[in-house]
C-alpha cells in the first residue's frame, strides 16, 4: 500500500474509491470488481487510484486501519492505560466498539475478505499485554499471542457474521471464561487429549 498523502484532494479522492466500492459490492462480487469499474463509479482517474493504492485490497486495508486507529482510541478513552495490552477487562469494550460500528466488518465479510481484517490484528499485536506472555521465549510469546488474537478476531467475526445476538457483555464473559479462563470448553478435554 502506498503512503497516503494528508493532501485534501488526495484524502477526498480516496473516500470516493471507497464510497464506490461499497456501492459496488452491493450488487457485485468483489472479484468481479476492477479498477476500471471502480474510478469510473468514484468519477476520479485510473492514475488517481494507482497514485493511491497498488492494489484493490489497499482500500480495504486503508479502511481497516484507519477503524483500528479508531478502536485503539476508543480502549484508550473508555479504559486508560489499555494500550499497554490486552487485559480481559477489555473484551466488553472491545465488543461495545464494534457493536456500534461493524459495518467495515460487514462489508468484509461480503467481499470474503475478512482474512484481511485478522493479517492487520495480527501484524499490530498491541492486543495482548506483555504480562500474558511474561516469562515466555520471544518465538514462543508470538505464538501464544497470534493464538488469543486469533481467537478474539474469529469470535468477533463470528459475533458480527451471526448478527450480533448476544449483547457485548454477554459475549465478553463467554470469551473470557472459555477462551481464557480454561472454562468448561477447555477443562472438559479427555485426561488423554494430546494437543
Amino acid at each position: 500500500m502506498h503512503q497516503n498523502s494528508i493532501d485534501p484532494r488526495s484524502i477526498r479522492s480516496r473516500e470516493w474509491i471507497f464510497k464506490a466500492l461499497k456501492e459496488l459490492l452491493a450488487a457485485t462480487e468483489y472479484d468481479k470488481i476492477t479498477v476500471i469499474m471502480l474510478t469510473d463509479r468514484a468519477g476520479v482517474g485510473r492514475s488517481t487510484f494507482y497514485r493511491n493504492y497498488s492494489r484493490m485490497d489497499d482500500v480495504l486495508l486503508e479502511q481497516i486501519h484507519q477503524k483500528l486507529d479508531d478502536f485503539d482510541l476508543f480502549l484508550e478513552q473508555t479504559v486508560p492505560g489499555s494500550s499497554a495490552g490486552f487485559p480481559l477487562m477489555l473484551l466488553d469494550p472491545m465488543f461495545r466498539f464494534w457493536m456500534n460500528d461493524s459495518s467495515l466488518l460487514e462489508l468484509l465479510l461480503r467481499a470474503e475478505r475478512i482474512q484481511l481484517f485478522h493479517q492487520a490484528v495480527l501484524a499490530r499485536q498491541s492486543f495482548l499485554s506483555q504480562s500474558m506472555v511474561a516469562g515466555l521465549p520471544y518465538r514462543h510469546a508470538q505464538f501464544v499471542r497470534g493464538v488469543g488474537i486469533s481467537m478474539l478476531t474469529t469470535a468477533l467475526v463470528q459475533w458480527v457474521s451471526g448478527g450480533k445476538q448476544e449483547t457485548p457483555e454477554e459475549l465478553a464473559r463467554l470469551v473470557s471464561r472459555y477462551l481464557f479462563e480454561g472454562g468448561e470448553l477447555v477443562q472438559n478435554l479427555p485426561e488423554n487429549h494430546q494437543p
